[in-house]
Parts: structure tokens; sequence; C-alpha cells
């Protein structure tokens, strides 16, 4: 049994008790990456900043919380969302941009295009999303929870996912921040943290 992870690895281990011998495997995303080579075609148009969100879109991945924090920003920024199921589910609303499923360079232009990834799951074994962003110098907003508070480190705005005060306080740090130039803590500003993402998604 070979786990993406620490976190996943300890799971495994309560689950599997008659196993004895794990290893922790940490995929490199600069293995696969495709970095964007010209602008993305989108069937729906992207006028404005945006947050992203990529996922399938099930109660785990906290989707209604995210919106309704997003809901603040909303006269400033976009929420686009990403997913290849159930975005049927979510309701229309002005700002709301669902792209469905996308290709990979498609997805990398979004990474690198966005003010941040909104990840904040109320569950995840890994959080793949994370490392990817990271990958394309996206600053990302995820839980402070389970695997993604590992794959994250001190590279993210850590959140409580049960709580949408929580969350929205997370995009209000990333805006507030996301031209910030300081060197000091990875928090401190986005450019710092996608400094630290790069390096983060390279050890993985």
């Amino acid at each position: 049994l070979v786990p993406a992870g620490e976190f996943l690895m300890g799971t495994a281990e309560d689950y599997y008790t008659g196993c004895s011998a794990y290893t922790s495997w940490h995929p490199s995303p600069d293995k696969y990456a495709v970095f964007p080579s010209e602008k993305p075609q989108h069937k729906v148009r992207i006028t404005k900043p945006f947050f992203l969100w990529v996922g399938v879109n099930e109660p785990r991945k906290n989707l209604s919380r995210i919106i309704e924090s997003w809901r603040t920003y909303k006269d400033d920024f976009d929420l686009v969302l990403v997913g290849s199921a159930g975005l049927d589910q979510v309701k229309s609303e002005q700002g709301i941009k669902k792209l469905g499923g996308v290709g990979m360079t498609e997805l990398a232009a979004l990474y690198a295009g966005a003010t941040g990834l909104v990840f904040p799951s109320l569950y995840e074994g890994f959080g793949l999303p994370i490392l990817e962003a990271f990958q394309y110098g996206c600053p990302v907003i995820t839980s402070n929870i389970s695997g993604m508070a590992e794959v994250a480190a001190d590279a993210a705005f850590l959140v409580d996912p049960s709580d949408v005060d929580s969350i929205r306080q997370g995009i209000d740090d990333l805006t507030q921040q996301r031209d910030t130039a300081a060197a000091c803590l990875v928090k401190l500003g986005s450019r710092r943290l996608r400094q630290r993402g790069v390096s983060i998604a390279v050890s993985y």
C-alpha cells in the first residue's frame, strides 16, 4: 500500500489494521506539469479577476460555504468553478462561472490567471489541486485539517472549513495581501506565498 502523504498513510494504518508495511509516496508535479502558452479559450466569458475552485461537486467539497463566503466579494471577483460532475446542481447567479471539465492546458491557464484557489474541503486525503495551484503560482486558501494542512504547510491561508466567517477571512487576507512584496513570513504577502508554494510543489 502506497499512500500519498503522511495523513493518508495514517488513515490507511487505521483502516488496514492487518498491514504493517507502508511507504509514503509524494508525486512530483514538475514531471507532468503543463505550462500555459496562450490565453485560455473559455465557453464562458471571464472579464473580472476571479477565484478558482476545482473538483467534483459533492458534500465534502464544501461548495455551498465557498459560494456563501465569496458573495461578500462578488462585486470585485467572479467565482470560476471547474469540474467534470455536479456543477449542474449549483444554482446559477451573476458572477459564478461554471466551466465544467476543461483540458490540462486550459486548467493550467486558469490557475495561472486566478487571484487564488479556494479549496476549503471538509475532507481530503491529499488535495492535488493545492499542488497544482502551487505549480502555477496561484495562492491557495484551504482547510486547516486532514491532508490539506499537510500538503499546504505554511504556504497557504488555512481556514476552518466548517465556518463561513473563517473562509471569508481567508479570502479577505488573500485579497488584502496579494500585491505585497514582503519577504518575511509567507502569509504577509501572496507573492511570498507563491514562491514558497512552488518550492513545496517541487519537493512532493
